[in-house]
């Protein structure tokens, strides 16, 4: 699944980069070939034709000509080579809290009673008040986990009034561990909690009791969140375009006019997020008539969204000095195709290396395997704010906050049904089983906040 969503990455990256390329081109022919402004020569150098007297072609002297001294080449206006400031890419470092995980209780312990077998023994099961919950019923994958952004594009006029931008957001994945084990004599009774269909009771799968199993489990979760878009920036609100003072060094267009920006964005925005759930047991009998034996079983549960749809938006500017504050405002709308991944086993080993495979496990049984896949309409709001410093011409520091909102979500953990007919478990596989364990679409929501902070080059 990452290297679909790498691939499908390259992809759009390979796009932005073919449209960026076109429509430079396109912006070169309609500009056409820059001439020199009359009255400036090469390295900033009065014509041949000028006075003698040092005023320019249109009469200034050079004492009160902006750009007849201590000012680069110009040609129609702007510096030699174009705009300073046509082209940008920016690189940032993300650090970002998620929604998380929802688990189900999935690793349970109590004392056992000495006075039953393993077969009658409640031990571990939901709903007793000697009960204890190892692992589960809580909220994982939230912690702060650190990435990159990353925004390059340029401007398609001189006079920055639309641009083609592309940006791409990667938080690092995040994981989640437990394991629990029993002593070599399987002291303490540990177990897996479900409710058993066929008898109307909670219930449990024994990973350890004493005397009869010993054995360990654990428990496996990680996550992962990206998002890349390809954007057409339109300045709605801008100074305007004119010789109304002198030329900024670092802007071809000058800016007279009040310093404030609103700009509509409009483009194509992907979103993908995937985690998993593996469970894993390792046990050993302890007890006649399968002394010696082993039987490893795993339990994965697998969730993919990817969202693919339009993003419209505005982005407001408010400059100061070299200082710029920025809010953005924007959602997408499209369709997100989610996937289900549900796979069990069971290996058992006897004392002698003989082994049988079987292609279930405890919550993942021929009731609910497979893979599953659905296509819902979302609507998925951004939030940020962001402030930036001009260092000089060419380098901007940027910090910014941002939050997005992306309902209805699948997620593994929601795809784990704790209704099992034990019949459906390796050792049973009774044919005339109900249909339990199922799987059923359960959608949750997901959010992510972060702060980024980075630099930004200009040319």
């Amino acid at each position: 699944m990452i290297g679909r969503t790498w691939s499908k990455l390259a992809a759009v990256a390979g796009v932005a980069l073919c449209l960026t390329s076109a429509v430079a081109w396109a912006a070169e022919d309609m500009l056409g070939e820059l001439k020199p402004v009359p009255g400036h020569g090469a390295g900033g150098a009065m014509a041949a034709g000028d006075s003698a007297s040092g005023n320019n072609s249109l009469g200034l002297s050079a004492a009160v000509d902006p750009m007849a001294k201590d000012s680069p080449s110009v040609f129609a206006g702007t510096a030699f080579g174009g705009s300073p400031t046509r082209f940008w890419f920016r690189g940032e470092y993300a650090y970002y809290w998620t929604s998380g995980m929802q688990l189900p209780p999935l690793v349970t312990t109590g004392p056992y009673n000495s006075g039953l077998t393993p077969a009658t023994d409640p031990v571990t099961s939901l709903g007793r008040p000697d009960t204890t919950i190892l692992y589960g019923n809580n909220n994982v994958l939230y912690d702060g986990r650190s990435g990159f952004y990353m925004n390059t594009g340029f401007w398609i006029d001189r006079c920055r009034t639309y641009a083609v931008e592309f940006d791409w957001l990667d938080l690092g994945p995040q994981d989640a561990h437990f394991s629990a084990s029993s002593n070599a004599g399987g002291s303490p009774a540990i177990g897996r909690p479900y409710y058993d269909v066929q008898a109307g009771r909670q219930w449990r799968e024994l990973v350890s009791y004493p005397g009869t199993l010993s054995g360990t489990v654990s428990v496996d979760a990680s996550d992962h969140f990206n998002s890349a878009g390809v954007t057409l920036r339109k300045r709605c609100v801008a100074p305007s375009c004119h010789d109304c003072c002198p030329k900024d060094p670092c802007d071809d267009c000058c800016q007279c006019g009040p310093r404030i920006g609103l700009d509509l964005l409009v483009g194509y925005r992907y979103y993908g997020l995937s985690d998993n759930i593996t469970i894993r047991e390792n046990l050993l009998a302890l007890s006649a008539p399968i002394t010696g034996t082993r039987i490893q079983v795993i339990d994965s549960f697998r969730a993919a969204n990817e969202f693919h749809g339009v993003d419209v938006g505005l982005s407001a500017d408010v400059v100061r000095g070299k200082w710029t504050l920025s809010l953005l405002l924007k959602a997408a709308l499209g369709n997100n195709y989610q996937t289900v991944n549900i796979s069990g086993q069971t290996i058992v080993t006897d004392a002698v290396g003989n082994s049988i495979t079987y292609d279930a496990g405890v919550y993942a049984t021929r009731t609910n395997i497979g893979t599953y896949h659905k296509n819902d309409f979302v609507i998925i709001p951004e939030l940020g704010l962001q402030a930036a410093y001009d260092i000089n011409c060419h380098w901007r520091v940027y910090a910014s906050y941002n939050i997005l909102y992306w309902a209805s979500v699948m997620r593994s953990a929601a795809a784990i049904d704790l209704n099992v007919d034990p019949r459906n478990i390796p050792g049973g596989l009774d044919p005339s089983a109900t249909h339990f364990p199922q799987f059923e679409w359960c959608g949750s929501n997901f959010w992510a906040q972060g702060l980024r902070a980075g630099l930004e080059f200009r040319f």
